[in-house]
């Protein structure tokens, strides 16, 4: 079976809970015989784990720039640029982030 789309589940992992659950060689749940099941990742798939891992990887936030922030906010010397934060806004908008105000 050859799975090109894995829709934000991670395949090997459930697959492997599920054949764990089982001793070698012991019959599947519903009492069938069948020949060893096997999965077989797209490229693409791999590299969806792959960068899933990475971002697992990384710091929920970057602790020096909000400390430079903190700093710069309790020196009375933070700027902040009002067009980078509308421009950001009406991406999160466009994302899916901020919900409608219609």
């Amino acid at each position: 079976m050859k799975i090109n789309k894995a829709g934000g589940v991670d395949l090997s992992r459930l697959y492997g809970r599920l054949a764990a659950g089982r001793e070698a060689g012991e019959r599947p749940r519903t009492g069938e015989s069948r020949a060893a099941d096997s999965v077989e990742l797209s490229t693409q798939a791999r590299e969806l784990q792959v960068y899933h891992q990475k971002l697992a990887e990384l710091p929920a936030f970057r602790e020096e720039v909000v400390e430079r922030l903190k700093a710069e906010i309790r020196d009375g010397t933070y700027q902040p640029d009002p067009g980078r934060i509308a421009a950001g806004m009406l991406l999160e908008r466009e994302v899916g982030m901020m919900p409608d105000e219609r």
